[in-house]
């Protein structure tokens, strides 16, 4: 993957709020690099945990949104590598609080569901911006009592009126 905009990288005014997404999957990254509008500008992109530290330390973003699992270490790696740098959000898929609990030790400033709505996310990731911390609210969340929160494609049932 690679960096989108490098001249201007930081979190000033005129350049609006720089972002690095790192997700495995190119279309998630679309998804979210879509619901990111201004004062959001996404300058770079990484499918791998290493890319997504190669890029975020050549680009200083003010802000990285990131996958827990992923190649290379996931989200884990990248807030380890680049807490310092920026600040780290994860946005995954995962609701297990052992999960949430590695990431903020990790250096992750915030931890959300990727059914997060659209407008929660922004709101938040603007907060995560400025340094705050943000978590998903979700019912019942984070789960850790044998749930599962998502079905391999073999076990999905099928439901008509």
């Amino acid at each position: 993957m690679a960096a989108m905009n490098e001249p201007s990288a930081g979190s000033g005014s005129a350049a609006g709020i720089t972002v690095v997404l790192a997700d495995d999957h190119a279309i998630w990254r679309r998804g979210v690099m879509a619901d990111l509008t201004a004062p959001f500008r996404v300058i770079g992109e990484a499918g791998t945990a290493p890319e997504a530290v190669e890029i975020i330390q050549r680009l200083k973003p003010a802000l990285v949104v990131s996958d827990l699992h992923m190649p290379g270490g996931g989200g884990i790696h990248v807030a380890k590598m680049c807490g310092e740098l920026c600040n780290v959000v994860m946005l995954t898929v995962s609701e297990s609080e052992r999960d949430l609990l590695d990431a903020v030790a990790a250096g992750a400033k915030g931890y959300l569901v990727k059914s997060t709505p659209p407008e929660e996310l922004r709101s938040s990731l603007l907060k995560a911006a400025k340094g705050e911390p943000v978590f998903s609210s979700s019912d019942g969340w984070p789960r850790d009592r044998g749930e599962r929160t998502h079905y391999p494609i073999g076990n999905v049932k099928s439901y008509s009126s």
